[in-house]
């Protein structure tokens, strides 16, 4: 497991990283992680800077009737006055609300960003301590792509499935080895026996 304190940021981000507006409407941002198969996504203006990240969590948050309660970043919310009616907006008003709801209006407001040649301890740490689920990865203060929770789980994952998997090459090669020197010894001993005797 040593292996994936040597991965940096840059080595498992999410490259080009995708971006909204923030005058798009929440039924644009969930078209957008939909399409694309991602949890979140980068708010910018229309000059491009960016300014907020929204995901998945805020879109089901803000549709569930639920609000942000001031504690911190990273999904804590609180019940809201909708709450009660959560049911009927949800089977029947949530297209409408989502088409007239803007971004900014549920976007994580606050940038958390790491270096890109920042190793994956300090990404982890800095996602537990701000109580997020992603980081924009910065060079050159440009935003050059984003890590997601569940890119340093992956990572994790193959940095401890890597071992196991030299082992097993280990031993599938001395397997065949064997074989083949086996494969030799029968082949000699064939060949004596096949052999003319004088």
């Amino acid at each position: 497991m040593s292996d994936w304190t040597d991965v940096s940021a840059e080595a498992i981000m999410t490259t080009p990283v995708k971006a909204v507006s923030a005058g798009s409407t929440l039924a644009d941002v969930m078209t957008l992680l939909t399409d694309e198969r991602i949890s979140g996504a980068v708010v910018t203006t229309t000059s491009g800077r960016p300014v907020g990240v929204v995901s998945l969590s805020d879109v089901v948050a803000h549709m569930a009737g639920l609000e942000r309660d001031g504690r911190g970043l990273g999904g804590y919310y609180a019940l809201g006055d909708a709450w009660d009616d959560v049911g009927h907006r949800l089977a029947a008003g949530q297209d409408e609300d989502a088409a007239r709801t803007q971004v900014e209006a549920v976007m994580t407001p606050e940038l958390v960003s790491v270096d890109a040649a920042a190793r994956l301890p300090e990404v982890a740490r800095v996602m537990t301590e701000r109580g997020v689920h992603r980081v924009l990865v910065m060079e050159d203060a440009h935003v050059v792509g984003i890590v997601s929770t569940t890119d340093v789980v992956r990572a994790l994952h193959r940095a401890s499935a890597a071992p196991k998997t030299k082992v097993a090459a280990k031993k599938v090669a001395a397997k065949k080895g064997a074989a083949t020197k086996k494969a030799a010894a029968t082949k000699k001993v064939a060949a004596k026996k096949k052999a003319p005797r004088r």
